[in-house]
């Protein structure tokens, strides 16, 4: 029992000097580390410290809203993973259960800049679902597949540009929408702007290369 617990307790570590190691917004890893420690503000986690509220997920409405279903085993978000691996590309050495789990596969990825790429979209997509479940929860919004997907993408290829280059003296990224399938070209500036990739719903990761 006592080496389990020390074999979980290395792991865990590894895990989150993993994620201390990835360039995203503060809040984002400090959501990350609450994930990874269990200690997320889950409808189940506030009823075991006495709190009385509906346990139902938001989401799929049919199960209760643990960590563990909330970004895994929950219909919804499983669509969304299911959409995300499609994204990354077959090729990716990952399965969708092993992507959901992330930074304790971390090591199943050979390249470095690999690591860093997955690990970015894992954290756009956990924070995206956790700030959509708020948004239900607190200010009854609605569900939307294709909206998530798009924060998603945005959140992910603006988080990627502190890593990225085209080619030498580029500053520019080319991005594919829903409207223009030949693709666009965005600068640094439109990166910074949300709303220019509102629309962003097939963005190719290859584009990118990450300078890790």
């Amino acid at each position: 029992m006592e080496e389990r617990r020390v074999a979980t307790d290395q792991a865990l570590q590894k895990a989150l000097s993993c994620l201390w190691s990835i360039k995203v917004p503060s809040n984002t890893t400090l959501f990350g580390w609450r994930y990874l420690t269990n200690r997320l503000p889950t409808k189940v986690s506030l009823h075991r410290r006495g709190i009385s509220l509906d346990r139902t997920c938001v989401l799929c409405e049919l199960e209760l809203e643990s960590s563990s279903h909330l970004f895994g085993s929950c219909v919804i978000t499983e669509g969304v993973w299911k959409r995300i691996k499609l994204w990354l590309g077959n090729d990716l050495d990952l399965s969708k259960e092993e992507l959901q789990n992330f930074f304790h596969h971390w090591n199943k990825l050979s390249k470095l800049k690999t690591r860093i790429t997955v690990a970015i979209v894992w954290l756009a997509t956990m924070w995206s679902l956790w700030l959509v479940r708020n948004e239900i929860v607190f200010s009854n919004s609605e569900f939307s597949f294709n909206e998530i997907m798009t924060v998603i993408v945005s959140r992910s290829w603006y988080w990627m540009s502190a890593y990225v280059t085209i080619s030498t003296g580029c500053s520019s990224y080319m991005v594919y929408s829903s409207t223009n399938m030949h693709g666009r070209w965005l600068n640094g500036k439109d990166l910074k702007d949300a709303r220019v990739l509102n629309d962003v719903v097939d963005v190719p990761i290859q584009e990118f290369d990450i300078v890790a």
